[in-house]
């Protein structure tokens, strides 16, 4: 099952997600980095991003 239709956006969001995995204090510069070089070039990719920055950090409160 893939989260989207488009191969890219399918893409982007896989990596987003690699690399949220290996976010930690220490290399936070270097994964920063890496997430803004995947692209965010439409409104359905960085809704993708926040969306997966709130699962992997499930303890800051959601903003409606």
């Amino acid at each position: 099952m893939t989260l989207t239709e488009d191969p890219e956006e399918e893409r982007k969001q896989k990596a987003f997600n690699a690399q949220l995995n290996k976010l930690t204090p220490d290399n936070f510069e270097r994964i920063l980095a890496k997430l803004f070089d995947v692209g965010v070039t439409a409104p359905k990719t960085l809704r993708g991003l926040i969306d997966r920055v709130r699962m992997a950090f499930p303890l800051c409160p959601k903003q409606n």
